[in-house]
């Protein structure tokens, strides 16, 4: 039963933001910056260039000083910035793009 529930919340979530493709980085127009402001790290993601989505739902995950970013197409109108909390004690933090091939590419991050 919680598994039918979980499966069928996860298929409602896809259907709001659309068609869930794995979003790459030359998809994107300006391509991914971040900010770096104390303890938050801003992202700016760009759109599609084709013009074929509204924006890109990103994903985040922070492993140290590292942060992993990845995003999926939608067709609902997103944010083109989102913010995550990292350690501050860390070291310089450096912030990915994965590709849909899963290798990465670097974002550059400016700090405030």
């Amino acid at each position: 039963m919680k598994t039918l529930l979980l499966s069928s919340l996860a298929l409602i979530a896809l259907a709001l933001t659309g068609c869930g493709t794995a979003t790459a980085w030359n998809q994107m127009s300006p391509t991914p910056t971040a900010s770096l402001s104390g303890e938050w790290l801003t992202i700016h993601l760009g759109a599609d260039l084709k013009g074929e989505i509204q924006g890109v739902v990103p994903a985040a995950k922070v492993e140290g000083n590292k942060v992993y970013v990845s995003g999926h197409h939608t067709h609902a109108s997103v944010s083109r910035e989102f913010s995550v909390t990292v350690p501050t004690n860390a070291g310089p933090i450096e912030v990915f793009w994965v590709e849909p091939d899963k290798t990465t590419v670097p974002i550059p991050v400016t700090n405030h």
